[in-house]
């Protein structure tokens, strides 16, 4: 398993990135689409929503960017009804983050007249998946500054999710997965478990490190760290630590095994 300094060094190597490129986008995307490093960042106005049968591929180094809204209401965020394959890889990830995230790039030119902060934009929705064939996913690939919008009918903003996996995933095709990613500084829940599968990742600097909504979820080789809330949320119950971190988890997750859990 690669050490948490390994999986970041490989995510903020993005911070190098020589930008040549911009790209405002909203609206839905209603065929198979590839988002490149050359034309990023992409930045997304109000939302993206990926239709049934089309797939959205995010090549190696790109950058996504939500348009920072003030108004709660207004939050930019991303829907996956259809199929997705982040490609980020050890060298290079790909990066879901803020517009005012300066770490990648100053897009506005403003200096330290405008920094990121948790909640900037609203969320990253996994629903129904009828992604067409082949596989769907995610790798390398971060979330920064998210959990500012209502995904569904959450009742306060302290469960607010970056990421929001839905239990009913598409009956013909395989769970989705998460493999050596981040979610970091979400104003809410870092990930809202329901159908995934999660390997080596990095859920660090939350208000809440993750909601399980399903059993047939899974979390292995993970970090959950440094959250200011409790490191896993279930049907409105509070998992302490040291709960967390023993086997009985395996009640509340299919599975669950070789996590560090600290700090939260």
């Amino acid at each position: 398993m690669l050490s948490q300094r390994q999986i970041l060094s490989a995510i903020v190597i993005l911070i190098s990135i020589h930008v040549t490129a911009q790209t405002y986008v909203s609206g839905e995307i209603t065929v198979n689409t590839t988002w490149t490093k050359v034309a990023s960042p992409y930045v997304i106005m109000d939302s993206i929503i990926v239709n049934p049968n089309a797939v959205l591929t995010l090549d190696y180094g790109t950058i996504v960017m939500f348009k920072y809204h003030p108004d709660p209401a207004m939050k930019s965020y991303m829907v996956i009804n259809g199929g997705i394959r982040s490609n980020g890889t050890s060298d290079t990830a790909v990066v879901f983050t803020s517009d005012r995230d300066k770490s990648l790039l100053d897009l506005y030119g403003d200096g330290n007249a405008s920094i990121p902060r948790p909640g900037d934009w609203g969320f990253f929705h996994f629903n129904n998946l009828d992604p067409g064939e082949g596989e769907h996913g995610l790798d390398w690939t971060e979330f920064r500054y998210g959990g500012g919008r209502n995904p569904d009918t959450i009742s306060s903003p302290e469960f607010y999710p970056t990421l929001t996996f839905r239990d009913e995933l598409h009956s013909e095709y395989n769970t989705m997965w998460m493999n050596r990613c981040a979610v970091t500084h979400s104003k809410g829940v870092g990930i809202r478990m329901g159908n995934v599968r999660i390997y080596e990742t990095y859920i660090t600097d939350c208000m809440h490190g993750i909601q399980l909504t399903s059993s047939t979820c899974g979390l292995t080789n993970s970090t959950i760290a440094n959250n200011n809330g409790y490191p896993i949320l279930f049907d409105g119950m509070k998992i302490t630590l040291d709960y967390a971190d023993s086997e009985t988890s395996n009640y509340f997750i299919e599975e669950f095994s070789g996590n560090n859990i600290y700090n939260n």
